[in-house]
């Protein structure tokens, strides 16, 4: 996906694994399957890059998020097209899948939302009120990555990465 981009199609991964088509399926159930694998393993190199580089006992909550986003960046920059992959949803079978990664997404979201925890409740929040801001964040990071990658492949960054992180995180 990372070579051949959003368009690759399940024969042209399977010659990039050295292995035959339906041998695909014996690892996945179906394209769904293998979609939200390619999903779940972003989110672990999202999670790995974040956290060696942050302390929630000492950071200010600004600087988590400034920095939890600069290593989303850099994960997008550094696979675009896997990016653009699931953003765009490229398999015809992946309305369900493409839900299933959207749904990892919020729920990393979440996941942050819910470190802030105690700093949240101080500004006592409504937890539906909570629930909506991460899922709007959440969409307005899908919706601006998929703007700055650009339309195409060999498109162009649409802005320097640390003017990206910068106008995520303003």
């Amino acid at each position: 996906i990372d070579r051949r981009g959003p368009e690759v199609s399940l024969r042209e991964i399977a010659e990039e694994a050295g292995t035959a088509k339906p041998k695909i399926y014996r690892h996945f159930t179906d394209k769904s399957d293998l979609f939200g694998a390619i999903g779940a393993r972003l989110r672990d190199m999202l999670w790995a890059a974040i956290f060696p580089n942050i302390d929630f006992g000492v950071d200010p909550t600004r600087e988590v998020v400034r920095r939890s986003v600069a290593e989303y960046v850099n994960l997008v920059d550094q696979h675009p097209n896997v990016l653009r992959f699931m953003l765009q949803g490229r398999f015809p079978e992946q309305s369900e899948s493409t839900v299933r990664a959207l749904n990892e997404g919020r729920e990393i979201t979440m996941a942050m939302a819910d470190m802030f925890n105690h700093e949240l409740r101080e500004m006592e929040l409504d937890p539906a009120a909570l629930q909506l801001a991460a899922s709007a964040t959440f969409g307005s990071a899908s919706s601006a990555t998929d703007w700055w990658l650009g339309p195409n492949p060999d498109s162009p960054r649409r802005m320097p990465s640390d003017e990206f992180v910068k106008h995520l995180t303003t």
